[in-house]
């Protein structure tokens, strides 16, 4: 089932970025210290799954209600905040509260359809029922809104020793997935490309085609083969990748390593090939990478910098001439 039950993130302090993982629900709680469990809505589409699962109407408004324990033996806050499913570059759904996203509209991201985030202080071994006003669209709308609720200790770190004058802080987040829809029909996804340019990613030249799922499906075990080729039929660029998933009306980066050294200015050639299931999608798109785009993306070399030579050579110049002339004077 390709929406899991939990979502566990390690937010890692002094390095840059997200990393996450998903897991079952027997292995969430190890090591936060916290459990919490959805409780069973009326409208839930399948009563066996871990999260919520709602077939909701038009302008409905929804109570929906998550069970959290604490299984300290100290008193802790526990923060649970709505957030909005989306696709990361790594091709993995995540979740956040505020979603910058072109191909969803405002009003179908679910963060703003819920109530704002609470904050409970729970006694040892204690649980407490934490409730959330949800409100659909007044339109109707096809196909899944994907969201859930973040689940955090507030104030907990855990600090991991990696080598001497670095180490990691970890902090554990539980995520509870929503989906609201409906119609009880799925909708299928539709795969396509949007921008394809070049890009400098930690040091390394990549071309970056941004894939996006244009309909409101949620999916995964995809797969994505794809190489940019020049004017030439010579391959630049290419990566494979597997067990990719995508969120609803999402987009995200995809890399592919550049070859060469260097980028050269001209027309290039995408072809790219998603699968997942009996279900493929083939794009094939020219695009070009301007002088501007190349040098800026190019490593620099001594070359490049010849105006700056010049005009320190210049100044060399014009110093010795001076220098010179000042002798000249004074042997006057």
């Amino acid at each position: 089932m390709l929406k899991k039950w939990f979502l566990v993130l390690a937010v890692l302090a002094g390095m840059v970025g997200l990393s996450g993982q998903t897991a079952q629900a027997a292995s969430t709680t190890s090591g936060m210290g916290f459990s919490v469990k959805p409780v069973t809505h009326q409208h839930q589409i399948n009563r066996a799954a871990g999260y919520f699962q709602l077939l909701v109407k038009p302008g409905q408004t929804e109570r929906l209600s998550l069970k959290v324990h604490n299984q300290a033996d100290k008193r802790r806050k526990i923060q649970v905040a709505p957030v909005s499913a989306y696709t990361n570059d790594n091709g993995v759904i995540a979740y956040k509260p505020t979603v910058k996203a072109k191909l969803v509209a405002k009003q179908s991201q679910f963060a703003r359809l819920v109530s704002a985030a609470q904050t409970v202080t729970l006694a040892p071994n204690a649980t407490r029922t934490v409730t959330f006003t949800v409100k659909t669209p007044s339109g109707h709308f096809s196909g899944l809104i994907d969201g859930g609720f973040r689940v955090r200790a507030l104030g907990e770190t855990t600090t991991t020793s990696v080598k001497k004058g670095f180490s990691i802080q970890n902090r554990y987040e539980t995520v509870v997935g929503v989906t609201l829809q409906q119609r009880k029909q799925a909708v299928s996804p539709v795969v396509q490309v949007g921008t394809i340019k070049p890009a400098k990613v930690n040091g390394q030249l990549v071309a970056l085609a941004n894939v996006q799922n244009i309909e409101p499906a949620l999916f995964g075990k995809m797969t994505i083969d794809a190489k940019v080729t020049n004017d030439a039929n010579q391959t630049v660029a290419h990566h494979k990748q597997t067990d990719l998933a995508m969120a609803p009306n999402s987009a995200f980066n995809y890399h592919m390593g550049w070859q060469p050294k260097t980028i050269k200015p001209g027309k290039y050639h995408l072809a790219l090939v998603a699968t997942s299931g009996t279900q493929r999608w083939t794009v094939n798109r020219d695009f070009t990478i301007t002088r501007a785009q190349a040098s800026t993306l190019n490593p620099k070399t001594a070359m490049s910098y010849w105006w700056l030579w010049l005009i320190i050579a210049l100044i060399v110049i014009v110093a010795i001439w001076a220098i010179l002339r000042h002798r000249q004077q004074k042997q006057q």
